[in-house]
């Protein structure tokens, strides 16, 4: 039984593993501010490993009615501080709640190198409009990008972070393999001691027979 309980512990720590929380600011303490006024923002988190997707949930507010928009994957340059190519798009959708802490979730199935930089970035075509920004994540490097629209194009790195949690799915075959060498050992620790257990017992069988003879 003991044995069969630390399988199944085995298995459900696997499980766990799913998803990876990289960078976690969406519940941090401190002022929260809305970035607005036809300008974009892109948060910076770093992989610990590859996998094959990820999980965001974050506070995308709208200041003023409803509002269009979509969140996007980006590569980062070598430093780390810039976007360098757009990789995908994560989600869209419409927002209308001016609530800081509204929580908007998506989902992407994404190849993800590790060790790697990468941004989230959320575009839209309106001022009215934004992500909630709040004070530094102690988890990860913190670098949010600032992206002007049309006339007021620029980029600028700023000390806030955006209020944004980022989870990373591993990669199948690293759990499978995980799980079976959990599972594998346990069930050869197991089966080691049993043998033991009947050899013992054996051994024990043959010992009384002997000792019966002799008496008799």
């Amino acid at each position: 039984m003991k044995y069969l309980l630390v399988l199944l512990a085995s298995f459900a720590a696997v499980n766990l593993l799913k998803a990876e929380v990289v960078y976690a600011n969406l519940n941090s303490s401190g002022s929260a501010s809305v970035g607005s006024g036809f300008t974009w923002y892109a948060q910076r988190f770093t992989t610990n490993q590859a996998g094959t997707g990820l999980h965001l949930d974050m506070n995308i507010v709208s200041l003023l009615g409803s509002q269009n928009y979509s969140v996007e994957l980006w590569s980062s340059d070598g430093a780390g501080t810039n976007v360098s190519a757009l990789l995908a798009t994560i989600g869209s959708g419409t927002v209308t709640s001016s609530d800081k802490t509204a929580v908007t979730s998506f989902d992407l199935v994404y190849s993800l190198s590790g060790s790697t930089d990468y941004f989230v970035k959320l575009v839209a075509s309106s001022g009215n409009f934004g992500f909630v920004i709040g004070p530094n994540s102690a988890t990860t490097l913190n670098t949010v990008t600032r992206y002007g629209v049309g006339t007021l194009n620029n980029t600028s790195a700023i000390a806030t972070a955006m209020r944004v949690d980022v989870a990373t799915v591993p990669e199948p075959g690293t759990l499978l393999l995980g799980g079976l060498a959990a599972g594998l050992g346990c069930a050869g620790t197991w089966w080691r001691r049993r043998r033991r257990g009947l050899v013992g017992l054996a051994g024990s069988g043959g010992k009384e027979k002997a000792d019966s003879g002799l008496s008799a």
